[in-house]
């Protein structure tokens, strides 16, 4: 019998239906999540959102230049975020649907993020470990 090796899921399908502060529902987007590669860039980008949210705050007092530069930098880090979970073209259909509202959509989908992708990312890394783990005890037999 040959040895057999399997690929992991290396996407997650999810539909996000957009609703109306009313209740309506106005349209589903398709996220397809490349958990993979959200395995490698999702801490470091939320670091990079998180790190640009405390500048804004720190920058809060004095107004001016600097608080428009924090300002510009975390609108920066959060569009990087959204694409890289959500990608270019959802990106842009969510912050239609909330009328450009960066901090509404963050709200929003914060909880996907920490429901959802976190998990997933979490899970994958935990089963690539335990495949590495495994290989080793398996390549020390040899």
């Amino acid at each position: 019998m040959p040895y057999r090796i399997r690929r992991s899921p290396a996407q997650v399908r999810e539909t996000l239906e957009l609703i109306t502060a009313d209740g309506q529902s106005r349209r589903t987007i398709e996220v397809e999540l490349n958990i993979p590669r959200l395995a490698g860039e999702l801490r470091p980008a939320v670091l990079e959102l998180t790190h640009a949210q405390e500048k804004i705050a720190a920058a809060a007092g004095r107004g001016g230049e600097e608080a428009q530069a924090a300002y510009d930098e975390a609108v920066a880090a959060s569009h990087r975020l959204l694409e890289m979970i959500f990608g270019a073209e959802n990106t842009e259909t969510l912050l239609a649907f909330f009328d450009r509202n960066e901090t509404e959509l963050l709200q929003q989908v914060t909880p996907f993020i920490a429901e959802v992708v976190q998990p997933a990312v979490r899970n994958y890394i935990s089963e690539c470990r335990k495949r590495a783990v495994k290989g080793r005890r398996h390549a020390g037999r040899n």
